[in-house]
């Protein structure tokens, strides 16, 4: 069988230097995700996983990003995916 494709979302203009705090909300306003930045570089990059490793659902997502000094950013996310059956539970 076939693997889909892999699924993720790029930040970018985030400071090279200081720690970075990513959390995402659903439209409940649950807290689904929350990781750091892992790079020097501006760029970081998230799986669209949920803090147990399952894909995300389609929806609409609030993605808050903490950058310390450089301040805060608030991004909407709407999210469509494929039908995905979980192959754990």
């Amino acid at each position: 069988a076939e693997l889909p494709a892999p699924k993720y979302v790029t930040f970018n203009h985030l400071p090279t230097t200081g720690k970075v705090v990513f959390r995402v909300f659903n439209m409940a306003g649950v807290m689904v995700a929350n990781f750091e930045k892992s790079t020097t570089t501006q760029y970081q990059t998230w799986n669209m996983r949920n803090a147990n490793q399952f894909p995300l659902a389609s929806g609409i997502y609030i993605i808050h990003i903490d950058m310390g000094s450089a301040g805060t950013k608030v991004l909407k996310l709407a999210l469509v995916t494929e039908e995905e059956w979980a192959k754990r539970y």
